[in-house]
């Protein structure tokens, strides 16, 4: 004959549930505090572009601080600007255009 085993109280699934979704949480919580996420280098590697070092492909090379080296032929095209540097130029250069919107969206 098979042993019966007590079905748990109702206080006993919940407080497993609490434990089970605040652990979930603090890990998240926990992980999402200190981890670094740079939302720049994540799309320069969406892009093609390498974490570290560089990567050539069809004559052109992809470095990591995200400029670009192209090669035609004998001629050699270094574009050196980075991509945090297009990053603040561009942010410099839309700010006026920014707090308009920003005083439009406000009133």
């Amino acid at each position: 004959m098979y042993a019966h085993r007590p079905s748990p109280s109702f206080s006993k699934i919940i407080f497993r549930l609490f434990s089970l979704v605040s652990i979930i949480f603090l890990l998240h919580f926990s992980y999402s505090t200190f981890a670094e996420h740079d939302p720049l280098k994540e799309r320069l590697y969406e892009l093609g572009y390498p974490e570290s070092g560089y990567i050539f492909t069809n004559d052109t090379i992809r470095w990591a601080d995200g400029h670009l080296t192209v090669f035609q032929g004998a001629y050699v095209e270094d574009y050196p600007i980075t991509a945090e540097q297009a990053y603040e130029i561009a942010r410099n250069y839309l700010a006026s255009y920014n707090k308009k919107l920003k005083e439009y969206d406000s009133s």
